[in-house]
């Protein structure tokens, strides 16, 4: 039951932020914010599609590729915050910002290095395993604790924006992946395992929501799009993935190719929009 759980997570999640990264980014362009979420979106796309095949084919080293994709997509989440600020409060916070991109670069370079990560082989389904005592695993984890914090700090000092009508959207949507940082930083030294899909998920719930933020906040800030145009799109477009890759499977294709399948049809119909 957690196999296919799980892979149905994945599989849902890769091509639901797949397409919200092409649509957010053929009627935001060229704005500064939603260029920002794009990357989020794209970071966090390529992590699922990497977690569905790591379910079928875990290779060595394939770890760190997903964990360097998530220091993006939280280097990525914290800028959007950190330029929803006021521009005094953002002067006020420059060198905070500098370090946590500094960190999340240095993250990245531990990240790389050879057996960062223990035991993948067999893990498919829980948080990847780091050495606790290892230097990796506490910049990584030290990296995730300090942007959770910086993301929550810059909606909530200064003006406040996450309590006001146009950030509260993105203050509650920042609660998912601090909730999931905290899950997945215990979960990678502990000894024991724990479920991939409760991570997952987290991370997921607060990707969408925060594109359901941005789409808000061009339909009523810049008159870009229209309330009906995002929910219809993405069921017409996640449903014709989800019927193809129905009858793709249906018809003998293995599963672990499925993920391929639906990317294909998200950006045949993504790269079509957006031209």
């Amino acid at each position: 039951m957690l196999l296919q759980a799980t892979i149905a997570v994945s599989l849902f999640a890769m091509a639901t932020t797949l397409w919200m990264a092409f649509y957010l980014f053929a009627r935001g362009f060229p704005n500064a914010m939603t260029l920002r979420v794009v990357i989020v979106m794209l970071a966090l796309s390529g992590f699922f599609f990497g977690a569905y095949n790591n379910t079928f084919v875990q290779i060595p080293g394939s770890a760190a590729i997903r964990a360097v994709l998530l220091v993006i997509v939280l280097g990525g989440w914290y800028s959007v915050t950190f330029h929803v600020m006021s521009d005094r409060d953002q002067k006020r916070f420059r060198y905070f910002e500098w370090g946590i991109y500094a960190l999340g670069a240095l993250s990245i370079i531990f990240l790389l290095q050879p057996n960062s990560f223990i035991a993948e082989q067999g893990n498919a389904l829980f948080v990847a395993h780091m050495n606790p005592k290892g230097l990796a695993y506490k910049v990584y984890g030290g990296y995730q604790f300090l942007v959770s914090f910086g993301i929550m700090l810059n909606l909530l000092v200064g003006d406040r924006v996450g309590l006001t009508t146009r950030g509260k959207y993105f203050l509650v949507t920042s609660i998912f992946p601090v909730v999931s940082v905290m899950y997945g930083v215990v979960s990678l030294g502990s000894p024991t395992a724990a479920p991939r899909i409760i991570q997952d998920t987290l991370a997921f719930c607060g990707i969408f929501v925060l594109g359901l933020s941005v789409a808000r906040h061009q339909t009523w800030t810049e008159r870009r799009a229209t309330l009906q145009d995002f929910p219809l799109t993405t069921l017409s477009t996640l449903g014709l993935a989800a019927l193809t890759t129905f009858f793709a499977w249906n018809s003998g294709m293995p599963v672990k190719n499925l993920a391929s399948v639906a990317g294909f049809v998200v950006l045949a119909v993504g790269i079509y929009d957006l031209t």
